[in-house]
């Protein structure tokens, strides 16, 4: 599998939030934590012995949208604008760049998979993890009680296209009265269920991941690639998996284990046998807890393609080993527009090489009016492009505005088509 590649010129700038080759979380202290029940093991259907073949033989590109969950005020976490830092917010780093940095950390972890170290699948030889992560759209909302993390909090007020895209909520740890987090960073989450199908709900898919702001505003700043593991293991929950340490996986690679974090870590259990003293009973599951969180065992990714396949297969937005471009913009409300102030916000678009916008004068029935077509090509990202300096729209009319663009790998062509109008008349 070839690593999807964030187009040159956001390198950069993701870099320093991604940092895929240059960190480990081996040397962190024990402390995901994820609260996601149970199935009960009764209830855990078993892999068919024979299945029929999967329809898609590339990659899994699955739609997400990430959702910042700020304060009533706005602050306590990232947003459109800047870092959301208490005293020195960084226009630099934006609610927009940490969420595509956070997509395309987890996208990097699931471009390998070392082989398992706990039997039986120590034994077998590791194959692709073929689901990747597609960034659909970025949302900010203010809502106290939903921005501070709790094992039973329930945002699903906030799903978008809940239909077709899982739901990631980002948040975090509750602030003091200067505007920063009370206690350190933790990295854990909640996900709504472990999905079935035929037996779960299989729409309105949601995580919350707890404390990446808290994180990133900590003395010692701890970057996206630190979360990108918590990130996949929930998503593993909502496309079908279970924890495997206590043994009610439903795959037999995947078995019951020791839960270590570590070599040694813990030490003992709690009545002071010694749990983690050798390297075979260190898992690196990805449905585990441990500080590689990489791994899924053969049965597991089974598990997923099926589900992609079957009940979850709205979510697959492509097969596709090309990582689609997706185009998603905004324009200034209609009560403020005019026309010296057409700027469309592209931020949220994730994973273009090159876009064009096209802009006619339409008519009352958005017909395209001859002679007033403009069209301009950038090779790079959208960003927030003044179209008003481009093209002279005039105040009464009607604009049909269309925005394309595509991935450096190729694929299909991503598209938004909006009509808007200037002034009044229409």
């Amino acid at each position: 599998m070839t690593l999807f590649t964030p187009p040159y010129f956001r390198i950069k700038k993701l870099a320093a939030l991604v940092l895929l080759a240059c960190g480990s979380l081996a040397a962190a202290a024990q402390e995901i934590t994820c609260s996601t029940p149970p199935t009960p093991a009764d209830l855990i259907p078993s892999e068919p012995a024979i299945a029929p073949p999967l329809i898609c033989s590339q990659t899994y590109n699955v739609r997400v949208n990430i959702h910042f969950m700020q304060t009533a005020d706005g602050t306590g976490n990232f947003d459109q604008f800047n870092d959301g830092h208490p005293d020195n917010p960084d226009p630099g780093v934006t609610g927009y760049d940490y969420a595509e940095a956070l997509v395309w950390a987890a996208n990097g972890q699931m471009d390998i998979n070392p082989p398992l170290t706990v039997a039986p699948g120590s034994s077998l030889t590791p194959l692709p993890k073929r689901i990747r992560l597609l960034l659909n759209g970025v949302y900010f909302h203010r809502n106290d009680a939903l921005r501070n993390y709790d094992d039973l909090m329930n945002p699903s007020a906030y799903i978008i296209d809940g239909h077709n895209t899982i739901n990631v909520f980002i948040t975090e740890v509750p602030l003091d009265n200067q505007g920063y987090p009370l206690v350190g960073p933790r990295k854990g989450g909640v996900a709504k269920q472990v999905s079935y199908c035929g037996m779960t709900g299989n729409s309105n898919l949601w995580t919350c991941i707890v404390s990446p702001w808290t994180g990133w505003v900590a003395p010692v700043r701890r970057q996206a690639w630190e979360y990108a593991s918590v990130l996949n293991h929930e998503v593993g929950h909502l496309l079908g998996l279970e924890h495997t340490w206590y043994g009610a996986s439903g795959c037999a690679d995947a078995p019951a284990n020791a839960n270590c974090w570590n070599l040694n870590e813990p030490p003992v259990d709690r009545t002071g046998v010694p749990r983690c003293d050798a390297a075979a009973k260190v898992s690196n599951n990805m449905m585990d807890y441990n500080a590689q969180q990489k791994s899924l065992s053969p049965c597991q990714l089974n598990k997923l393609y099926r589900n992609l396949e079957g009940c979850l297969a709205n979510f697959v937005h492509s097969c596709s080993n090309c990582m689609p471009a997706l185009i998603r913009y905004s324009l200034p409300h209609p009560k403020v527009r005019t026309t010296t102030n057409i700027v469309l916000d592209g931020r949220a678009s994730f994973a273009e090489q090159w876009f064009k916008m096209e802009v006619d004068r339409v008519d009352s029935q958005n017909q395209i009016i001859a002679g007033t077509h403009f069209e301009v090509s950038h090779w790079r990202a959208m960003a927030v492009e003044n179209l008003s300096s481009q093209y002279p729209f005039l105040a009464g009319n009607r604009y049909r505005i269309r925005v394309t663009g595509a991935a450096s790998c190729g694929g299909p062509v991503a598209e938004q088509i909006d009509y808007t109008s200037i002034g009044t008349g229409f």
